[in-house]
């Protein structure tokens, strides 16, 4: 999702919407927030400030440094403002669907459902094709309307769907 948000062409993902929602305003810094549950099964979103400036184990260690500070009760509420998008993840409660809602403040709420492996079809047509295993996962995009239409959500989706399928998982652990 950060990686997309720093495509030019999905700037609008960075920015926030005025107050009255008549203007957006885009930022080069990428606010994100995730989803994380704390005390008594409250949900919270932390957001991750300057994601953009961040490599994965720094943001790893962010990501689970603001997640301690929910579980324990000890987030501060500017631990939970400023961001444009949050990411959950329904996948943890073995879920594969669902449908967030966007936070308040906020242009959009992806949520990513569990990762399952299951056949897909490959190879072409007729009898060119064969089933194989292959790892999938639904994400499901729920955006403001006012700044974005369905066409530009796609596309950002789209955008995070190459990513996934072309990301080198060890060089991203510095492996």
């Amino acid at each position: 999702m950060i990686q997309a948000m720093k495509d030019p062409k999905h700037e609008g993902f960075r920015g926030r919407l005025s107050p009255n929602g008549d203007a957006l305003f885009v930022s080069n810094e990428i606010n994100a927030g995730f989803a994380a549950v704390g005390p008594e099964e409250n949900l919270f979103s932390p957001v991750i400030k300057s994601a953009e400036a961040l490599n994965f184990p720094s943001l790893a260690q962010r990501v689970q440094e603001l997640t301690e500070k929910v579980r324990s009760g000890g987030v501060a509420a500017a631990d939970l403002q400023g961001a444009s998008i949050t990411l959950t993840n329904i996948g943890a409660f073995e879920a594969t669907r669902g449908t967030p809602f966007v936070i308040p403040g906020q242009l959009a709420m992806l949520a990513a459902g569990s990762i399952l492996e299951k056949p897909r079809f490959t190879g072409g047509k007729g009898d060119e094709r064969r089933a194989e295993p292959r790892m999938l996962i639904v994400l499901k995009l729920v955006f403001d309307h006012r700044p974005f239409n369905g066409s530009h959500a796609a596309s950002f989706l789209r955008t995070i769907k190459q990513n996934l399928e072309t990301m080198d998982v060890k060089a991203l652990a510095g492996a």
